[in-house]
């Protein structure tokens, strides 16, 4: 009795690594089916988010490109409204050269957001060659760089609104606040000169 419970031991330790082995197989393909059916579930997904996507940066680059013109178009103003005062200061003989050389950085401020700006929507355009979902990131890393560049774009138009704020326009008042002191000035030295002097009374 004893001999067949050690045969029985033996045969059971022999037997049951090949027992679980032949279930581990079934666990593993078990595991792996439903890994491969959320992985494909995510890929569809994200192919159905691509056209999203694709159709978010045509539209984007379109209003863009139209910002840019608004954006460009007021810019503009303002520096020939400057402009227009400088000359007009300047013909009545007001020292404006820290007005020019304000306008001068301001031009320079313009003209690099407007490059910025172009290549940002180059950016955005270069990203469209590339299809969402089938080009092995680069889709991803071009839109990055877009992003990258769209922050550049952010900052020259703060920069610009800064520095007309804090430079130009301060500028602009300094000159006019001279001006209306010596206006003030001339005006009382004119009016004194022209006051008739006053008789004392006599009583």
């Amino acid at each position: 009795m004893f001999k067949k419970i050690i045969i029985l031991a033996c045969c059971s330790l022999l037997f049951l690594p090949l027992l679980a082995a032949a279930q581990i197989p079934d666990a593993v393909k078990a595991k792996l089916t439903d890994k491969l059916s959320t992985s494909t579930a995510a890929v569809k997904g994200a192919l159905a988010r691509c056209a999203i996507v694709e159709s978010k940066i045509q539209i984007k680059t379109t209003n863009f490109d139209n910002s840019k013109v608004k954006h460009l178009a007021v810019y503009n103003r303002v520096r020939s409204s400057v402009a227009n005062i400088t000359e007009k200061l300047a013909a009545k003989g007001v020292d404006v050269t820290s007005l020019k050389a304000a306008l001068a950085i301001y031009d320079q401020k313009i003209k690099k957001f407007s490059d910025d700006y172009s290549i940002y929507i180059g950016k955005l355009k270069d990203d469209q060659a590339y299809a969402c979902g089938k080009s092995e990131g680069q889709f991803r890393t071009k839109l990055k760089e877009a992003k990258t560049a769209l922050v550049q774009v952010h900052k020259d138009a703060v920069d610009l609104r800064t520095y007309y704020a804090q430079t130009l326009k301060p500028e602009i008042n300094k000159i006019r606040a001279i001006l209306r002191n010596d206006k003030a000035t001339s005006t009382a030295t004119t009016t004194t000169a022209k006051m008739p002097a006053v008789a004392p009374i006599v009583e």
